[in-house]
């Protein structure tokens, strides 16, 4: 599995990271998740960029990874890589 990020769908409100944080720790810290979103002002290339850490364990132990699943504008989408 793996995640993928639409940017021009992201809108900053970093649920992804709150929802990631909380199912990673039991508490809502964003600064903690094991995605990131980065402000446009951080890089150059694209407005606004996800990042995935090694922390990522992408929700094996629910059906669905906890940044999809909380993420309002569908940003965020759950991929199977054999596919």
């Amino acid at each position: 599995m793996k995640i993928e990020f639409d940017s021009t769908r992201c809108r900053q409100c970093h649920s992804c990271e709150i929802a990631c944080s909380f199912h990673l720790y039991g508490s809502y810290a964003p600064s903690q998740a094991a995605i990131q979103i980065l402000e446009p002002l951080l890089i150059e290339e694209d407005p606004i960029f996800s990042f995935l850490s090694e922390k990522c364990d992408m929700c094996v132990d629910v059906e669905k990874a906890q940044c999809v699943k909380y993420c309002p504008f569908g940003a965020l989408r759950q991929v199977n890589v054999n596919e």
